[in-house]
């Protein structure tokens, strides 16, 4: 009898050690499962954020060593919109607003801000195109010339208090230019100095007032002062805003 109670006892300790040693090992697996789950996850995690790092750290990189301003016209062609232009040329015009409208581009200046009505009470416009065709000696009286193409325009950075654009123009006959001018007070004579724009030349283009011979299709700025422009065979040039050795501001070829 007692025998035999051994017997069963012996019996009942081994199937209970092996009950324990087999949910001993489920638990070690359910373990290294969820270790291996949790594992790939890291890793995946890492990726996922060393990709991310790697896609937006160029934009940043590009953001913050961009500071080009674009002017560009409303979608809806709104009149009303208008970019503040700060500037102070021999503090005569204090205040300036560039439009984009219907004709182009439109720049506004006047001595004093605007009064209750939001109307300057006394204010001078120019605009861009029938400057930049009376600036190189095209102006018709009777016939606009050229106009702005394009929704962008561009700020070229000048003197302090100067105002400078570059813009795509097109004349009657659908010759596109590249139109770089600078708002500031400039000399009528050696007696008679106003404000006003003056086109800026290309030293050494094709002319004074064209870069090519080829047609040129648009153009974008960076950092304000460097205008790349595709033209109508796809090549691509850059000039850069500089002044030459009689300290005027022409436009240099810089690759």
């Amino acid at each position: 009898m007692k025998k035999n109670l051994k017997v069963l006892l012996a019996g009942f300790l081994i199937v209970l050690g092996n009950f324990i040693f087999i949910a001993c090992n489920k638990d070690k697996e359910g373990n290294f499962e969820m270790i291996v789950v949790k594992d790939t996850k890291e890793v995946l995690s890492e990726k996922k954020n060393q990709q991310k790092n790697e896609t937006i750290e160029p934009l940043e990189e590009v953001k913050n060593t961009s500071k080009q301003v674009v002017y560009e016209r409303s979608k809806d062609y709104n009149p009303e919109a208008f970019y503040k232009i700060d500037i102070n040329v021999k503090n005569l015009d204090k205040y300036a607003e560039l439009v984009f409208d219907e004709y182009g581009l439109n720049f506004t200046t006047f001595d004093e801000d605007k009064n209750k009505d939001g109307i300057p009470d006394d204010s001078t416009t120019y605009y861009i195109a029938k400057n930049y065709e009376f600036e190189i000696g095209e102006y018709d009286e009777n016939n606009i010339n050229y106009k702005v193409i394009g929704n962008k325009a561009y700020k070229i950075d000048f003197d302090k208090g100067d105002f400078g654009i570059a813009c795509l123009l097109e004349d009657k006959n659908g010759q596109k230019r590249v139109a770089v001018m600078r708002f500031h007070w400039k000399e009528v004579s050696s007696m008679i100095q106003v404000p006003g724009f003056d086109v800026i030349d290309f030293e050494n283009g094709f002319d004074n007032y064209i870069p090519s011979e080829f047609s040129p299709e648009g153009i974008t700025v960076n950092n304000n002062k460097d205008i790349v422009i595709t033209f109508s065979d796809n090549h691509k040039e850059v000039w850069r805003v500089k002044k030459d050795e009689f300290e005027t501001y022409k436009l240099f070829k810089i690759n």
